[in-house]
């Protein structure tokens, strides 16, 4: 559902710039909620584990942070989706509380709960202001006052 409307509101780009400026908002949005501090949203199903070496392990997060996509697993990006869709504010709280398995605890149903997390990322947040663009951007991110850097 998620990846079907990016690509229906990326199809609407007017230029490539546009479009790809879109691309990687999206992208900086899956990453973000692929890093350590989205990890508990993972928790329940899915065995959340990073691949990755001793020549990439460093206090630095954002060496790894371009790499998340590509080292999880396919269920992890696909919950990665999920918490993208609530934070554009595409799955409202009573659809992700349906959504949500009865055992999953820690799974966020609110975009506030995704921020709050986040709110360590300070390099994030220039990152998405820089790819905003009128399709994507930040004046569309669910309640995005609440990500205080």
């Amino acid at each position: 559902m998620v990846a079907d409307r990016v690509e229906k509101v990326l199809v609407k780009a007017q230029d490539e710039i546009v479009r790809k400026n879109g691309e990687r908002f999206i992208m900086t949005l899956l990453r973000m909620t692929l890093m350590p501090p989205c990890w508990s949203y993972y928790s329940s199903i899915i065995k959340f584990r990073v691949q990755s070496g001793k020549e990439f392990e460093c206090k630095n997060e954002l060496s790894l942070f371009y790499q998340y996509p590509q080292r999880v697993t396919a269920m992890a990006r696909a919950r990665s989706l999920y918490l993208m869709g609530i934070l554009l504010g595409w799955i409202d709280e009573d659809q992700a509380e349906n959504a949500k398995p009865k055992n999953d605890f820690y799974l966020a149903t609110s975009a506030s709960s995704i921020w709050r997390r986040l709110g360590p990322l300070h390099r994030v947040r220039p990152m998405l202001q820089l790819y905003s663009t009128e399709l994507f951007g930040i004046s569309t991110l669910a309640d995005w006052g609440g990500f205080n850097v």
